[in-house]
């Protein structure tokens, strides 16, 4: 006991105050339970009525197709994989496309694609071929007009069918003169007049249906033009004026036709078909047929550019002034005003006039991929070639014998 008393005191010191007893805790009262109430009676089933039958629903309303004034861009289709020649490169849908989008993948298919540049390298040769084979570049513009003159009409027709056909393989994808998309003709139809024009006109392309276009180009046989009688159109001339309606076709066939188009149709298409957008696709082709072979197509549109500059002057000052004379008229379509094309475009023209192509960071990537593939095919023949010329040699050295290097001795001590 006196231990436990010395604890308790000691507990007291430290803590300043005794420990607490343990205290009971009464028990809580029972809960109580909330009695329901009672359910009252049921009462005795009702007699049910039938339902009356439902309406007839109506007719579901059919969906009506985009109206032709909507505009409905599309995407660039992806080149066709299959081997069949007889399909163009690319099916692009009749008026589905802005004419920055269409001007934009033109050029940088053409010079990105590889299907597209193996089909170039091959029309690139049947061209000059063909050109050369009905064309003397050299000779004077009076022997020109006698040889047009003495070429029967249907030799002319022919010679310009093919033209059409290589111009359209590689510069269009094939899209003019290919049937494609359930279709049972090509798109463009090329028309010969034996006659001339009632003005002096080269060649028109003429649409009959705006919504459903199937471009006729028409070449005058025989034109007022460069002299003030009525003479036979040169050959050459008949190619640039073919290649300059093609063009025309091109943009009439794929360029977006909507009001919301339309409205910037003078920094597209134009009032007569040679705004910016015709102007810089046309240069840009013009360029190229000339770089194929300098010697003999170095002139080729030399009527129309000058040295200076890469675009139809003649067709763009004819733009100019229409633009100019009906500026009323075209501010009360609400056509939005001409404007200075942006720098920034893939086909815009330097201060001198020359053409110049700046392609987006995706197209170089395509376009360093092809150079490096066209490299390696031209590895490739040289060291076949290499091989196929080692084997000659090889092959006449067994069968010559001693005789053979007796006079290769022989030769060489001569030289």
């Amino acid at each position: 006991m006196a231990r436990l008393g010395r604890r308790k005191a000691a507990s007291k010191k430290r803590t300043g105050k005794a420990k607490r007893a343990p205290q009971r805790r009464e028990p809580r009262p029972p809960r109580k339970v909330k009695q329901k109430d009672p359910l009252p009676p049921k009462d005795p089933p009702k007699e049910t009525t039938p339902a009356p039958e439902p309406a007839p629903k109506p007719d579901p309303v059919p969906v009506s197709e985009p109206e032709p004034n909507a505009c409905n861009h599309k995407s660039f289709p992806k080149e066709s994989t299959s081997s069949n020649s007889e399909k163009p490169v690319f099916e692009l849908e009749i008026q589905s496309y802005s004419a920055s989008l269409l001007l934009r993948q033109t050029v940088e298919e053409y010079r990105c694609s590889a299907v597209v540049r193996d089909i170039h390298a091959e029309v690139k040769r049947r061209f000059v071929k063909l050109y050369t084979d009905y064309i003397d570049p050299t000779a004077p513009i009076d022997d020109q007009i006698l040889h047009a003159a003495r070429l029967p009409l249907h030799a002319k027709e022919k010679f310009l069918r093919e033209m059409m056909d290589l111009l359209d393989e590689s510069f269009f994808f094939g899209t003019m003169t290919k049937v494609y998309g359930g279709r049972e003709s090509p798109l463009v139809s090329l028309d010969l007049h034996p006659g001339s024009a009632s003005s002096p006109t080269l060649g028109k392309t003429a649409v009959w249906d705006a919504w459903h276009p199937s471009p006729e180009i028409t070449i005058y046989n025989k034109v007022q033009w460069p002299h003030s009688y009525t003479t036979s159109f040169v050959l050459a001339g008949m190619v640039e004026t073919l290649l300059h309606e093609m063009v025309h076709a091109y943009l009439m066939l794929f360029v977006c036709k909507s009001d919301k188009c339309e409205r910037n149709i003078l920094n597209t298409v134009g009032l007569t078909g040679h705004s910016h957008t015709w102007k810089a696709l046309h240069a840009v082709i013009v360029r190229e047929i000339r770089s194929w072979d300098p010697a003999v197509l170095g002139g080729f549109r030399a009527d129309q550019c000058i040295p200076e500059k890469e675009y139809c002057i003649t067709s763009c000052e004819q733009e100019e002034w229409a633009q100019m004379e009906q500026r009323d008229v075209s501010a009360a379509r609400g056509l939005r005003p001409s404007v200075k094309p942006a720098r920034t475009r893939v086909v815009r023209f330097s201060q001198t006039g020359r053409v110049v192509v700046k392609l987006g960071p995706r197209a170089k990537k395509r376009q360093a991929w092809l150079k490096s593939r066209e490299t390696r095919k031209r590895r490739m023949r040289r060291k076949a070639l290499e091989g196929k010329w080692r084997g000659g040699r090889e092959d006449e050295g067994g069968e010559g014998g001693e005789d053979e290097g007796e006079d290769e001795g022989e030769e060489e001590a001569e030289e």
